[in-house]
Formats: structure tokens, C-alpha cells, sequence
């Protein structure tokens, strides 16, 4: 009952603050959008593709933006926000990113890298020793390069196996497994060079990446105003409990935004903001990372992992994605500098994974694709 006030408390805040939503597509009926292939397509034969997939995987609500030859040309939701209420998702909900957190938090961190406070390639140990691994020299070679490309043998996150907690995989640098832990590390050792905490890790972010990419509603903290525009979450079609503000920087999970606000990180790799080109260059570069032979993810072009990004390896050209699942969220991006394009997905419903991938295939112009 305690811990339920402070929710209940949230809740009627939330209520109180209700505001103006926007039209949920700005665009003609009639708007065409390019594949990644490059073939184009009329906007209304994707609406109905998305609409068939959400009713054949219950996904309760979806939101996509769509950048072509460098400019958002497509941006509308579809469905609710909550099955109970059916009040209809706008573009200006708000959904838990998850791990597209991930990709946001490696363009930060090469900002240090670019000022030079942060050697990819120094130990992490020697910037900030971690009183949480145990008693193993090999911790101690643990980079900021192997965090970004997840070849630090460290879990996904100790919670998944008690007993073994921070035990590594392997050797650091000697093998692929992803992991939030390392990113969390990461920003432990981010904000020790800023001299700094959670909130001025932010803070920084909001100057150093949102700002110039004129990312007005993208928070690794949220906002009040965030959460009470949160899109609610869904499990198997039915809702679960929004969670509270956390005052947390969850490097690997925690960033709140929606699909406009999130392709403008597209369109700043495309544009090549922020970083100077040697950051840039290192950023997207592949890593040689040693994935398995049988990773479900080389069935769809699966080649590589950047300091941030998956890379995709597809028939016209290099893709950079990343996925998310939050509880009640899913989600996924990607990215083609070269080709100047990008889309972004959102979804409330968890492990939305078979209606991403529908979706993610139309847009790639990969039509009948079956991995």
C-alpha cells in the first residue's frame, strides 16, 4: 500500500496536466516513400501493411517516421494508446526507448573521445576502477571500444544469473556478447571525467547531442511531462503498470522520446553533425566483432557491430540498427548515411519483434523476405 501513494500521487498529476495533442500525420494521403532498395512506394500501401501486422500480432499501438534523401518525409501512429481507454496514440507519445538508447549513448561518448578525455582503447580500470567485479586481472582490459561493440565478456545484466552475477563470458576483446552492464560502466566512467553525476550526465547530453540536433523531447531522464505523455505499455494485449520517474542515466535502456524527435539522430548521421569526421569515421566503423556462426541476426544481413550500432550488410548497401524491449515496449531504427535514409519504429507492446521485422522488411524493400 506504501509504495502504491506515490503512483497514485503521479498518476493524478498526470491527469492534471493535460494538454493539447497534435494531428497524428502532417502529410498528403497521397505521399509516396522511398524503400531502402530505393523503390517507391505509395504511404497508404504501408499504412495497410502496418495495420493487417498490428492485428496479427496484437500490437495495441505504433508510431514510424521515415527519412528520405536527408528529409522526415513520413511520420504518423497508428492504434492506441491504451486498449482500455482506446484513446489513440499522436505523434507526441512518448515511448521508453529501451536499447535505442544504446547507439545515442555511443554518439555521446565519442564526444569524449573527440575532445580527448576519453582513449577508446585505455582500461576503463585506469579512469575509474568498478568495486563491483570480482577478484580477476582480466577486468582490468575491459575499453570503452569493447563496451560499444560488446566484446567485453560481461553479461547482459547480473540480475540474469544470480549466482554468477558479473562472471565473464571471456577473455575481454576475445569474443561477442551483448551487454548492458558494460554501457553502464561506461557511463560510470563518463561522468567521473565530467565530474559529474546521473543528472549532469543530462545535462551534457542535452547540450552536447539533443540540442544540436534539435532533439527537443529526448531525455535519458524523463521529464514529468514525458511520462504523463507516455504511450502505455502492453504485455500479451493487456496493460501493465507505468513505472514512476527514475532519476537514473540508464546509458543501455533508459531514454524517453518519440518517433519524430528520435530520426533526428537519424538525420544527424546523415548530415554528419556533432562529430568531427575522424569521430565520425570511428563511430561507424566496424568492429570485427566475433559474432556466432548461428546468431539469428546474420539471416538478415547481420555482418558487424559499430560503437553503438549493429551493422546490416544488405543488397544495397550498409544499414546501421539497433532494437529495443523495454516491458510493454519494442522498437527499432536503421540507418544508411550513404543513402541518405533512415526509419524509426515504436511500438507499445512487448516483444513486439514479429511486427518490426514485417515492417522493418517493406521498408527495406526487401519484399517476401523469409530468413
Amino acid at each position: 500500500m506504501k509504495d502504491l501513494i506515490p503512483a497514485l500521487l503521479f498518476a493524478l498529476t498526470c491527469s492534471l496536466s493535460a494538454h493539447a495533442q497534435p494531428a497524428d500525420s502532417p502529410f498528403q494521403d497521397e505521399q509516396t516513400i522511398e524503400l531502402a532498395s530505393g523503390v517507391v512506394m505509395p504511404a497508404s500501401e504501408l499504412e495497410t501493411l502496418i495495420q493487417a501486422a498490428m492485428a496479427a500480432t496484437t500490437t495495441p499501438g505504433a508510431a514510424i517516421a521515415v527519412v528520405n534523401d536527408g528529409e522526415v518525409v513520413y511520420e504518423s501512429t497508428f492504434g492506441v494508446e491504451h486498449v482500455g481507454t482506446k484513446a489513440p496514440l499522436t505523434t507526441r507519445s512518448v515511448f521508453e526507448a529501451a536499447s535505442l538508447s544504446k547507439p545515442l549513448f555511443g554518439f555521446l561518448a565519442m564526444t569524449f573521445v573527440q575532445d580527448g578525455l576519453l582513449d577508446l582503447d585505455r582500461p576503463l580500470h585506469e579512469y575509474l576502477p568498478n568495486p563491483d567485479f570480482p577478484d580477476d586481472e582480466r577486468y582490468r582490459r575491459i575499453t570503452a571500444r569493447h563496451v560499444l561493440a560488446h566484446q567485453t565478456g560481461l553479461p547482459n545484466w547480473r540480475d540474469d544469473n544470480p549466482e554468477l552475477g558479473l562472471a565473464l563470458k571471456f577473455t575481454p576483446g576475445e569474443g561477442f556478447f551483448y551487454s548492458g552492464e558494460g554501457y553502464e560502466y561506461l557511463a560510470e566512467v563518463l561522468a567521473h571525467l565530467a565530474q559529474t553525476n546521473d543528472a549532469g550526465l543530462e545535462a551534457l547530453f542535452q547540450e552536447r547531442i539533443a540540442q544540436p540536433l534539435g532533439m527537443t523531447r529526448t531525455t535519458f531522464i524523463a521529464t514529468r511531462e514525458q511520462l504523463c505523455a507516455r504511450a502505455t505499455p502492453h504485455i500479451d494485449g493487456k496493460t501493465i503498470r507505468l513505472k514512476p520517474q527514475d532519476p537514473t542515466f540508464g546509458a543501455a535502456y533508459s531514454v524517453h522520446t518519440d518517433a519524430g524527435d528520435y530520426i533526428r539522430f537519424g538525420l544527424g548521421l546523415i548530415n554528419g553533425q556533432v562529430l568531427d569526421r575522424e569521430s565520425y569515421a570511428q563511430y561507424l566503423e566496424a568492429q570485427n566483432s566475433p559474432i556466432p556462426a548461428d546468431d539469428p541476426g546474420r539471416a538478415y544481413g547481420l555482418s558487424d557491430w559499430a560503437l553503438g550500432f549493429s551493422i546490416y550488410d544488405l543488397p544495397f548497401g550498409r544499414f546501421y540498427s539497433h532494437g529495443g524491449n523495454n516491458p510493454g515496449y519494442s522498437s527499432m531504427f536503421f540507418v544508411n548515411p550513404e543513402r541518405r535514409w533512415a526509419a524509426v519504429i515504436f511500438t507499445n507492446a512487448n516483444q513486439a519483434n514479429d511486427f518490426l521485422l514485417t515492417i522493418a522488411a517493406r521498408l527495406g524493400g526487401l519484399d517476401g523476405y523469409q530468413p
